[in-house]
């Protein structure tokens, strides 16, 4: 233990003005966003925008600050001044380690319990929920830092490994965008937890071989393997399997857990932007069938354009999130064709079948809540305000929570424009998110950002109601989502023409002058 302290005193000294400018950075960075809870929105000046740099350079400053303490010791060559003194390699990596909890964990944490208590939250009651963070932190900057800080022997080196893994970053990414179905719900698990056992399997492993060792040769070597295994994941994973096993066809003699019919086209005269790569499509859609006291969640769509002549486009399932809920309404299917495809078959009569992935989710342990003219507290959810008659925002302990509520636009105090039509009968709906399985998310602030959108589910389209809405006194319930069932269900639409549901285009005219 004596071998380790006396390590870590001489990274202080020698880091003390990295590890003052990272701690003044955290104390401006916790001071910055309480003040800006009771700033109001709006237009940012210049001195807002220099501010808002002040949280990217708070984890800038602690990857400087680990990766200069671990070339105070550099591994890279064979010449290094600290190899002829006996330090024990365990030792050394545990003095590393060290500098990372006193001047990045600890720092973190205590800013953490501020952050909670000024916003309003009892800290002691989130303790697990600030440890997962720090975990995740570890995970997220640290480990990968330790990594590359072991590899190079100066920073210059650093920010080439930077430049490295975004090119990995943007090659890996060229090569989803080209494979089937990997934007599909659900699918996107494959890979993700393929890369993070390589991910840690790798980092762990080579932060291992090179205190222990200091083979560098190796640990490239087991770098580029790792890379190289996640991109054949990527590219082979199954991800139309992984769709059909997460939502299953809806069996035979089930009632679907909401109907979705195809309606008519507009009216308007539509024609394609011939700037664009490909052509939009609206197909509009009647909503139904969902049961009271729940919601439906569209997860994702396949659509597939079958022509006469045989050819055939399919857009691969693609994630899509659209909620319906009970009663009669209207919703719009897009998507996106091949502007070849289009071109050849826009006035064919084509047939065109939709697969769309569904959960259901029900109501439970439902909160009246009044909305008030300042912030006021919502059971559950955390401390929230109006930011408009439509939209409620929250500030939540650690992670955005699961939420679904309702209002009454009969019951808002909101007063009514003039010729208004009467809203009764309409109910107001919103969908905050199914959570996570997390009981935190990654970041600096244990301060999530929450939203309630409410919308009209009435025989309108799915866009946000006109007032009257939410003012101070109109109530409204919100209630926690409980997750069914997810199902695949299918709708056809034959016999149609394709250039009858282009998005429309904005037609803009110049005035005319008069005469002279």
């Amino acid at each position: 233990m004596k071998q380790v302290l006396h390590i870590f005193r001489n990274d202080v000294r020698h880091l003390w003005i990295e590890i003052v400018a990272s701690l003044i950075l955290l104390a401006l960075y916790v001071w910055k966003t309480i003040h800006g809870w009771s700033t109001p929105e709006g237009f940012m000046s210049g001195l807002d925008i220099l501010w808002g740099l002040v949280t990217p350079l708070v984890p800038i400053s602690w990857c400087l600050l680990l990766a200069r303490a671990v070339h105070n010791e550099p591994l890279i060559g064979d010449r290094q001044f600290w190899v002829t003194r006996p330090y024990e390699w365990k030792k050394l990596l545990a003095a590393k380690i060290l500098v990372a909890v006193v001047f990045i964990s600890v720092p973190l944490f205590i800013a953490n319990l501020i952050l909670l208590a000024a916003a309003g939250f009892a800290p002691v009651h989130y303790i697990p929920g600030l440890l997962w963070m720090q975990l995740l932190m570890a995970a997220v900057l640290i480990l990968p830092v330790l990594t590359a800080s072991v590899l190079t022997s100066t920073i210059v080196q650093i920010l080439l490994v930077v430049v490295g893994l975004v090119l990995y970053a943007l090659g890996t990414g060229s090569l989803a965008s080209a494979i089937p179905n990997v934007n599909a719900p659900s699918a996107g698990k494959i890979p993700a937890i393929a890369g993070l056992v390589i991910f840690f399997a790798v980092t762990i492993a080579v932060i291992l071989v090179q205190y222990a060792r200091r083979k560098a040769w190796t640990s490239r070597v087991l770098v580029f393997v790792g890379a190289a295994a996640f991109l054949i994941v990527v590219a082979a994973a199954p991800y139309s399997a992984a769709v059909n096993s997460a939502f299953p066809p809806l069996a035979p003699g089930k009632t679907p857990p909401v109907q979705l019919q195809f309606g008519p086209p507009s009216s308007r005269i539509n024609q394609p932007s011939r700037a664009a790569r490909n052509v939009l499509l609206l197909f509009p859609v009647q909503v139904s069938g969902v049961a009271p006291g729940s919601a439906v969640i569209q997860e994702g769509q396949l659509v597939t354009i079958q022509a006469p002549d045989g050819h055939r486009w399919t857009s691969h399932w693609q994630a899509v999130e659209n909620s319906y809920w009970p009663g009669n309404a209207k919703s719009i299917l897009r998507t996106q064709v091949d502007r070849k495809f289009f071109e050849q078959e826009e006035s064919a009569s084509i047939n065109v079948h939709v697969s769309f992935a569904l959960t259901s989710y029900r109501e439970t342990d439902f909160r009246q809540v009044v909305s008030q003219g300042r912030e006021f507290t919502v059971p559950g959810i955390g401390v929230c305000w109006l930011e408009s008659a439509l939209l409620v925002r929250c500030r939540s302990p650690l992670k955005s929570p699961p939420l679904m509520a309702q209002m009454d636009p009969s019951t808002s105090t909101c007063p009514p424009p003039p010729g208004a039509a009467s809203l009764n009968g309409m109910i107001g709906y919103a969908w905050g998110g199914a959570g996570s399985w997390s009981p935190a998310d990654l970041g600096i602030s244990p301060i999530a950002q929450s939203r309630i959108p409410f919308h009209l589910g009435s025989d309108q389209e799915l866009t946000p109601f006109p007032t009257p809405g939410l003012c101070p006194g109109t109530p409204f319930t919100v209630s926690t989502p409980v997750k069914g069932k997810s199902v695949r269900i299918e709708a056809e639409l034959d016999g149609i023409r394709l250039a009858d549901y282009v998005l429309p285009q904005p037609i803009f005219q110049l005035p005319r002058q008069a005469p002279h």
